[in-house]
């Protein structure tokens, strides 16, 4: 699955530079379009797409590994606690053959208690591990959708400030790249099933749309 979203990733980077020697994007990257306006050559909106580039590329696949890492360490532990479950529950009842004069006699309720209190740490363990491990991921993915909220915010103010000076295709290569944000916040969206992670993502994406429509009609207008 991760490994998917790297890929896309990656493909999704030649659309704000080139990834490397030997990848191409069949259409012209946002920095080449960037080139063919009246934007100088030098400036932070350059700055904010090689920043762009540089997340994807990088931040962002680190970002999924961790969130995979995460995964696999809850199936684990789910694994080793089924093992430990087991090995108790066989030490409880054990041996087989004299379980059921064990259950039908007095010895029953010691049983069952026992038999209640593996269930119950065991439930406790893995919540507790679950839920530590839930915040790790939520952390990971707020971390990544508020660098691509500063990012979109800085690009709709820069071109907010600027007014007049910006023509309308460097307009329109600053909306690309907002929406570019917001689908990398979609790539991310695959790594994980956690309801908080998606409404932050879903709200990425639905920002990056309403700020990007907006710099559009403004731009035609």
């Amino acid at each position: 699955m991760g490994k998917t979203e790297k890929i896309e990733l990656k493909k999704l980077a030649r659309r704000t530079g080139i990834v490397s020697d030997t990848d191409h994007a069949p259409t012209l990257n946002l920095k080449q379009k960037l080139k063919k306006t009246s934007y100088p050559k030098t400036g932070n909106l350059h700055n904010r797409i090689d920043r762009l580039h540089f997340f994807m590329l990088q931040e962002a696949p680190k970002a999924i590994t961790k969130l995979e890492v995460r995964q696999r360490v809850f199936a684990f532990i789910n694994f080793c606690l089924a093992i430990v479950i087991a090995l108790l529950v066989y030490i409880i009842v054990e041996p087989i053959s004299d379980i059921l004069p064990k259950f039908f006699s007095g010895e029953r309720f010691a049983i069952v208690d026992a038999l209640v209190n593996v269930v119950t740490a065991a439930t406790i363990v893995l919540f507790a591990v679950r839920q530590i491990l839930r915040e790790l991921c939520q952390q990971i993915v707020k971390d990544l959708m508020d660098d691509l909220h500063s990012l979109i915010h800085l690009l709709d103010m820069h071109q907010l400030a600027k007014g007049d000076e910006i023509d309308t295709e460097t307009r329109l290569v600053i909306a690309e790249t907002i929406l570019i944000c917001g689908k990398v916040a979609a790539h991310v969206n695959n790594s994980s099933d956690d309801p908080y992670v998606l409404a932050s993502i879903k709200h990425l994406e639905s920002y990056s749309e309403l700020v990007a429509t907006r710099i559009i009609t403004t731009a035609k207008g």
